[in-house]
């Protein structure tokens, strides 16, 4: 018996080293999958010019950073002599001269990945390995013919290609293969030759964006400013002119830089611009049927900016002057001058350009600025912001008038909450927009004792005569983005409608409001055309990127205008995109709805990634964004967006419960929504379920971590942890106290400053909390998260703190975001997943592994 027990011993001893080998040993997986273009013979050009085959090798034949193999597609290598792009099937060869092949696959990886590349058989050939357009360092043993090349892969598509040079008479057979080092399993990566693919990260980020419209007086022609971001980081921005009609392009700075200070004249066939060296601008006209260029106005120093009459007799422009704080020890003389930017004040002038006079209307003392003028160009408005310590949001927002007539300057509005849109078509009334509480509550629709949130944007007449008000949106749930009076009869608005942003036409007389239909869930960048007769927006939707599209507002017919991002998205696939809203069973709907993954099945189990909404404005359905879903359901997530009370966009009732709330509602809202959710969803691991908000959504997240168990790990964003701090030290702190905690502060009301901050129930946090701060947030200071961390560590809690050097409120930097975004990503994956690698990936060298 003992002789047995000891065989058994030894037995165990022997085979278990060898069976921990067999765990270690890397996955392969070969590539079987390839397509092929070639072979390309070296011809007498690159004979002559490189002095040996590795020198030919080398040369770019392709610009690899861009091409897209596809079967079928052919590619011109010499006059009159075409190579084409097919799947291959044998790959052994033996061209009778030196020849040049391109092999591509597609690798699409499931989960992240460290890979190594091996390549056998090149004792005599040369090779180059590209991959996702970059060429990869290689390692060669010669004495074994095998090339290696490191590749790091992410959770998505990728396009690896293998440039090779055979000598003439010699036998290369590709023989390829992946060696993964992390525990793969058989769906982790799949090779294939389609180009169909999930969303990544390069689709939210490299694609073209319109960032400003301005359409014609008439409406025929768009003067659209687009932008895009490189792949190498370098971002360019142009401008096109449109025909409305068509979408042809007339004019382009494409390749030149775009044009500042773009403005259409009355003819619709001119515009003028600005052209700044230093501090010295001119103003110019360009002719668009003839490119004449003439100057209109030169030399102006500091010039900020400038506003033409409907006539174009003349115009309004504005000077800027830094405002001396003094040097090393700054005086702070209103609470706006401790933030770290400069203040500036502004002085205005009045400009005719046949003759070039100038008049001084104002002085930077005045401070004025931002002129709207009347269209019989008879009034101008200007205006003036001031500190105001007495009333809420702790700014005042005061118009003058400027007669045309007989040059007085006047003031004759002041408000707090009420801002000036645009003048009426008769010039007597004014377009205003505010908050319900403005024109003392006249757009309010609560109950006395209620508070409104003021972030619930609406939409006003204002009769300068006589002090009238007409309060246009009252009882219209949607908040206001803007409005235009395009009529005498009518008025156009584009408005946040719960996740939608639509637009709107309001008949006065009838008062009645008509929506305009069009394709897409969110209507942004709009512009109407001064005739009133046409808009145009860059909208989107949950799972459609972005388009120009053009709207007749008589009509009310949506067309396309532009795809700019047609090529981009050809072989993307998106997960479904549905709706599911929650009734807490009291008369309340959450309002929400799923992104799922790709190829999604109901009968597996999903993670899932909760998101809400940041400030007080909901999530909206557009796509990409700083907060990309479809990106998070392509890496494998259920992602669900709710909208707890106190967003705007579903009325006043709802959104009023944001002031003085801070959490007490909304994570109630969140939880409640959440364990709806996961009941009636099985397909969602109710024990792999993340939360992450920023701004006050990040404030809501560490909330939430104090409240539930309901989720396994968190992620805040640039979050609020001590509301007294962030009142007190952030740039806009105060001012968004003045709406959110109306009448509210540390010295009146410690159970809102104190009780609903994070920061003091930190030791009731159990879950994971991964805390994002860019170090030069001047809204939420980085502080914020600094405190919070500190607690957590004292407390032995499991915490994370990421900062982004040079960042601020938003990661706007490119290739910093795209380590934020990984980062996210990461963070989910180990604690969603059970898959630890990608973050140790990106941070395990600097964990202290003694002290961990």
């Amino acid at each position: 018996m003992k002789l047995k027990i000891l065989f058994v011993i030894i037995v165990l001893i022997i085979t278990f080293p060898v069976l921990s080998e067999q765990e270690k040993k890397p996955a392969v997986e070969k590539i079987d999958s390839w397509l092929q273009l070639g072979p390309a013979p070296v011809t007498l050009l690159e004979n002559r010019v490189y002095s040996d085959n590795r020198a030919r090798a080398d040369h770019d034949y392709l610009d690899v950073s861009s091409v897209i193999p596809l079967s079928g597609k052919r590619v011109q290598w010499l006059p009159g002599s075409f190579l084409t792009w097919e799947k291959g099937e044998n790959f052994t060869f033996t061209p009778a001269t030196d020849s040049i092949y391109y092999f591509a696959t597609y690798p699409d990886t499931y989960k992240r990945l460290k890979s190594v590349l091996v390549i056998n058989g090149i004792s005599e050939s040369f090779i180059d390995v590209y991959f996702d357009g970059r060429k990869v360092k290689k390692n060669f043993n010669k004495k074994k013919g095998v090339v290696k090349a490191d590749l790091d892969m992410l959770n998505s598509k990728h396009i690896l290609l293998l440039k090779v040079l055979v000598p003439g008479g010699k036998k290369f057979t590709l023989d390829a293969a992946i060696e993964n080092g992390n525990q793969v399993k058989d769906r982790d990566i799949l090779f294939s030759t389609d180009l169909y693919r999930r969303v990544n990260f390069r689709n939210i980020l490299n694609m073209v964006r319109v960032s400003g419209i301005r359409l014609s007086p008439n409406g025929k022609l768009a003067f659209v400013t687009l932008k895009k971001t490189e792949q190498d980081g370098k971002s360019i921005t142009w401008n096109e002119i449109l025909k409305v009609s068509s979408g042809e392009i007339i004019y382009t700075t494409e390749g030149a830089g775009p044009l500042s200070g773009v403005k259409w004249l009355k003819d619709s066939s001119s515009i003028t611009y600005t052209k700044t060296k230093k501090d010295i601008t001119s103003i110019f006209r360009m002719m668009l049927r003839t490119g004449k260029r003439v100057l209109i106005a030169k030399n102006i120093r500091n010039f900020s900016n400038y506003w033409w009459s409907p006539d174009n007799t003349y115009l309004i422009y504005t000077k800027y002057f830094k405002k001396d704080t003094g040097k090393g020890f700054k005086y702070v003389s209103e609470i706006p001058e401790r933030a770290n930017s400069s203040v500036y004040k502004g002085s205005v002038f009045l400009y005719f350009p046949k003759g070039g006079v100038t008049h001084k209307i104002a002085t930077k003392d005045d401070d004025l600025g931002n002129a709207i003028i009347s269209p019989d160009n008879k009034k101008i408005i200007l205006q003036k912001s001031i500190t105001d310590n007495k009333n809420r949001p702790y700014y005042k927002n005061i118009l003058y008038l400027l007669d045309m007539e007989t040059l007085s300057l006047n003031k004759f509005f002041e408000s707090n909450l009420a801002f000036p849109v645009m003048w009426s078509p008769d010039s007597k009334k004014l377009l205003m927009t505010g908050g319900p509480s403005a024109f003392s509550g006249a757009g309010m629709e609560l109950e006395k004792k209620v508070i409104p949130n003021d972030y619930d944007t609406q939409v006003y007449i204002f009769d300068p005569e006589t002090g009238k008000t007409d309060p246009v949106t009252k009882g219209f749930d949607p908040s206001v983005n803007s409005a235009f009076w395009g009529s005498r009869k009518t008025i156009y608005l584009s408005v946040t409608e719960g996740s939608y942003e639509n637009l709107y036409k309001y008949n006065i007389s009838r008062r009645q409001f008509t929506k305009i239909n069009t394709p897409v869930d969110v209507t942004g960048r709009v512009w109407f055309s001064q005739n009133g007769r046409t808009a145009l927006f860059w909208g989107s939707g949950s799972a459609v990127p972005h388009k120009l599209y053009k709207s007749n507002l008589h009509s009310g017919k949506t067309a396309l205008l532009k795809d700019y991002n047609l090529e981009d998205f050809k072989y993307v696939k998106f997960g479904k995109v549905e709706n599911w809203d929650h009734n807490d069973g009291n008369g309340k709907i959450i309002y929400g709805r799923i992104y799922y993954p790709v190829n999604f099945n109901k009968d597996e189990k999903y993670p899932c990634i909760v998101y809400y909404y940041g400030g007080t404005s909901p999530v909206e359905r557009s796509f990409g964004g700083r907060y990309p879903f479809n990106w998070y359901a392509a890496n494998g997530y259920v992602v669900y967006v709710l909208q707890p009370s106190g967003t705007v966009g579903y009325g006043q009732k709802f959104s009023s419960v944001h002031v003085n709330d801070w959490g007490k509602v909304t994570s109630g809202d969140v939880i409640s929504a959440t364990k709806a959710f996961l009941k009636a969803n099985p397909y969602v691991d109710p024990e792999r379920v993340g939360a992450m908000g920023a701004s006050y959504g990040g404030f809501l997240t560490q909330y939430l971590a104090t409240q539930t168990d309901v989720f396994s790990a968190f992620i805040s964003h640039a979050g609020i942890s001590s509301l007294s701090s962030y009142w007190g030290i952030g740039d806009w702190g105060y001012t968004y106290s003045g709406v959110a905690t109306a009448g509210s502060f540390p010295w009146n009301r410690k159970d809102i400053y104190v009780e609903r901050s994070p920061l003091f129930m930190a030791d009731k946090i159990n879950t994971p909390l991964l805390l994002l701060h860019g170090e030069k947030d001047n809204n939420v200071p980085p502080g914020e998260s600094y405190q919070m961390y500190t607690a957590l560590k004292l407390l032995g809690k499991e915490v994370a703190l990421i900062t982004i050097d040079g960042q601020a409120h938003w990661i706007l930097n490119y290739s910093k975001r795209i380590r934020w975004m990984k980062t996210i990503i990461a963070w989910y994956d180990k604690w969603l997943k059970g898959d630890p690698f990608y973050w140790d990936n990106l941070y395990g060298k600097y964990i202290d592994k003694k002290k961990e």
